[in-house]
């Protein structure tokens, strides 16, 4: 069965596509098309946003000042990066997110002791490391990464039978 279109139609992503847009531009300088290509392939091409979507919102963003053409290639292919401005916005979206996060937390904690003993405690302890996480930065990130992904194997290990159709211990 393929999984379901995405965005469903008629969702109304264009404000999501400006954040987004933003936020992948704070990352690297890219044109409009690589956009494109990295939300195709980030979507597992369920989502691919058309150019009459996308140039509109990076005209949007230009005209506020929250970003700039860095460069011109060839073809006229406009490379765009985030100004001052643009960081400004980006910093108040991510404390505003990370509050946000609290008060989310604060109910999932109550939800989860509505849930059975144990997967509320797996639960717990998995939104507790994604709000950490948000608030990491740099080599921080790099190193959670690393320390995730072994994570990661051990668990599969877990529940992963043995060649002799035994759980590891």
């Amino acid at each position: 069965m393929s999984p379901p279109p995405f965005p469903p139609h008629g969702s109304g992503l264009k404000g999501f596509l400006k954040v987004h847009i933003l936020h992948t531009l704070a990352k690297k300088p890219r044109s409009g098309y690589e956009i494109i290509a990295e939300i195709k392939e980030k979507t597992e091409e369920r989502w691919i946003p058309s150019k009459g979507a996308v140039y509109p919102v990076l005209s949007s963003l230009e005209r506020e000042g929250l970003i700039r053409v860095k460069s011109v290639g060839a073809r006229s292919k406009r490379i765009y990066h985030v100004t001052a401005d643009g960081f400004k916005i980006i910093d108040g979206m991510r404390k505003h997110m990370q509050d946000m996060n609290k008060h989310i937390g604060m109910v999932h904690n109550l939800i989860l002791d509505e849930i059975e003993e144990n997967e509320g405690e797996i639960g717990r302890l998995a939104f507790d490391i994604r709000s950490t996480t948000l608030q990491l930065e740099g080599r921080q990130k790099q190193a959670t990464a690393k320390i995730l992904s072994e994570c990661l194997s051990k668990l599969q290990k877990l529940s992963t039978p043995k060649i002799q159709g035994k759980r590891n211990d």
